[in-house]
């Protein structure tokens, strides 16, 4: 149930979403980007040969996680509306490794890169939003630079499965707004 908090290097407006990731390393992961707002944002950076700097949160207040999934135009900050949600702004600290505020009540936050290139790694399969199990593909990869948690911090997961489960109610329900 990560959620990926990037900023846009021209605009300065971040974005949130969410992305399948499995474990590859001690200190990687897969990272399954669609062509959308994350994709846009990766490509241009890797345009400029740079690295492209992601904060990876796990466990959040759920007006955050709705907005995560919560399909929009390009250049529309989804924290901005978890905090319209909230009826205040939502309060953020600076990561340790890279440039970016993540939610300061947030249980874990994974710091890292995704390197520019299209450096595709074997990753999956994986159980589905739509219940099923695909065969495995390819995904970016993200390094991971530090992970940052709270004291006992909770380890929010998402059950993949048939419908309905917690992954269909909570992403579809930002998709059908």
């Amino acid at each position: 149930a990560g959620i990926a908090f990037v900023r846009d290097p021209d605009t300065g407006i971040g974005n949130l979403s969410v992305h399948r990731q499995q474990v590859q390393g001690r200190d990687k992961t897969g990272f399954l980007m669609l062509p959308r707002h994350m994709r846009r944002i990766y490509d241009k950076y890797s345009a400029r040969g740079l690295p492209t700097p992601v904060a990876v949160v796990i466990g959040v207040h759920p007006a955050i996680w709705l907005a995560s999934g919560y399909t929009t135009s390009p250049g529309v900050d989804e924290l901005g509306l978890a905090g319209g949600m909230l009826g205040e702004a939502v309060r953020t600290v600076k990561c340790e490794t890279i440039d970016l505020d993540v939610p300061a009540d947030a249980e874990i936050v994974l710091e890292g890169e995704i390197a520019p290139g299209n450096q595709l790694e074997p990753e999956g399969p994986f159980g589905e939003v739509t219940g099923l199990y695909p065969d495995a593909g390819s995904a970016h990869v993200f390094n991971v630079k530090a992970i940052t948690r709270r004291r006992d911090a909770i380890y929010y997961a998402l059950h993949c499965g048939f419908p309905v489960t917690d992954t269909q109610a909570t992403t579809g329900l930002g998709i059908e707004v």
